[in-house]
């Protein structure tokens, strides 16, 4: 995400960058090595140090996580002192994220994805969305951050929940890009996840690159950054779809292709069959019993065998 992002267009004092929920601050030791590579190469160790400090920020609700992320990035710098601004808070109730997402040009973030709870809704309400994933992006989008680095779950790309996110990323950014990742990405958790990085003030030239990853072929993405497969989106799939949906599949120039063809839904009505509201397995004997009361059995055959309509 960080070597994807053109952090040189941006003037040398505007790279802020804050990590949300920066953990062990991944993201931050990778902008310092991409901030550290752009700096002029008469700086010395002192001044390079305090730039860092002042470009760098990030926030964290674990007091362990914070100072494991101070002493990553003291080490990265290494030998400098600290003075890291990593902040011990919740992003979603903090009194100073207004501050840090106004002075951030870059977002980096990988957030937690699991819904809030009744009780954290009461104690930091309103909230926009009842999950924390759709609700950190929608509160980043607010400020329009001239970058955007996000691990996200896969409903960003057709989810219902990401709806109003992605409209809004589509309207603000020039250049998106999402690469689709498989389920073994993380080491204690199979939720299958999407990076997004967006940057660019949007013109009529938008560009939307859709990537997938293959379980195979992971190893190889994460060393040289190849996906299995890369597709360019035509402007005006986007645009011309009423729910703003990313997903665009190695097939889609065939379905878009076969659009002008008839549906089956064109020709008949598609209902949703009988169907039973109880797990089939723990409960193979009532379905049996029940079956043969109603004498349903003999229905069905008569549909496959007679083909006659059953009532």
């Amino acid at each position: 995400i960080v070597q994807n992002l053109p952090f040189k267009e941006l003037a040398r004092d505007e790279r802020y960058v804050f990590e949300p929920f920066c953990g062990h601050a991944p993201f931050l030791t990778a902008a310092l090595g991409r901030l550290r590579a752009l700096l002029p190469l008469d700086t010395n160790a002192k001044q390079r140090h305090e730039y860092f400090v002042r470009m760098l920020s990030g926030m964290e609700l674990d007091s362990f996580a914070c100072e494991v992320a101070r002493n990553r990035l003291i080490l990265t710098d290494y030998p400098n002192p600290n003075g890291w601004r990593i902040v011990n808070d919740n992003f979603f109730s903090s009194h100073s994220l207004k501050n840090y997402l106004a002075e951030a040009q870059i977002i980096l973030c990988n957030p937690p994805y699991e819904d809030f709870t009744p009780e954290n809704r009461r104690t930091i309400s309103p909230v926009y969305s009842v999950n924390k994933a759709v609700e950190a992006l929608h509160r980043v989008l607010q400020r329009s951050p001239k970058m955007l680095g996000f691990v996200l779950p896969r409903g960003l790309i057709d989810g219902q929940g990401f709806r109003e996110a992605r409209q809004k990323i589509i309207s603000l950014y020039d250049n998106i890009s999402l690469i689709e990742l498989p389920d073994n990405v993380f080491n204690y958790s199979e939720a299958k996840t999407v990076l997004l990085i967006a940057h660019g003030r949007r013109t009529h030239g938008q560009v939307l690159r859709y990537a997938f990853v293959e379980k195979k072929d992971y190893e190889r993405f994460l060393y040289i950054g190849e996906a299995t497969s890369n597709v360019v989106v035509p402007p005006e799939y986007v645009q011309n779809k009423k729910d703003a949906s990313f997903r665009y599949g190695t097939l889609q120039r065939v379905w878009d292709s076969l659009r002008h063809l008839p549906r089956l839904g064109d020709k008949t009505k598609i209902h949703r069959g009988i169907e039973y509201n109880i797990p089939f397995e723990e409960n193979k004997s009532i379905f049996v019993s029940d079956v043969q009361r109603s004498g349903f059995a003999k229905g069905l055959w008569r549909v496959t065998d007679d083909f006659e309509p059953y009532t």
